[in-house]
């Protein structure tokens, strides 16, 4: 599959630098005063009422294990962060190489890398649900 085009993998970049930063911040909101932000909005409605896992769950421990250096943790919570975490660094860390002239060319994001994520979300929902991927 062709790569975006260079508008796009602009706008990509931008989105995936703020989405960093607000990840950052709520880090350092939570090393500073004790509180996570997640605490604000709750149990999952879909685990609460239903009893289902939702294609989300997991998704915060997750990203408390990656903070933490817990990779594989991470990945048993949710596999997605991981990927994410890899594509995106892939992607930031040579746009920002690129941007500085130290690399001729930069890491492109193509469409089948977000159809990758949603596979890697529903597998690990209809895994979760049936009982396949045994949840911490």
């Amino acid at each position: 599959m062709r790569p975006f085009e260079e508008k796009v993998q602009d706008q990509l970049c931008t989105v995936l630098t703020i989405a960093v930063i607000v990840a950052f911040a709520a880090a350092f909101f939570q090393r500073f005063t004790g509180k996570y932000l997640t605490n604000l909005w709750g149990e999952c409605v879909l685990l609460e009422r239903y009893q289902i896992y939702c294609p989300g769950c997991g998704g915060t421990r997750a990203i408390k294990a990656l903070f933490r250096g817990h990779f594989i943790k991470s990945f048993w919570y949710h596999p997605f962060v991981i990927y994410a975490v890899l594509i995106a660094g892939l992607f930031l860390g040579s746009s920002g190489m690129y941007g500085m002239r130290l690399i001729k060319s930069r890491f492109l994001l193509r469409p089948v890398y977000f159809y990758l994520g949603i596979v890697i979300i529903l597998g690990q929902f209809i895994l979760k649900n049936t009982g396949l991927w045994v949840f911490p």
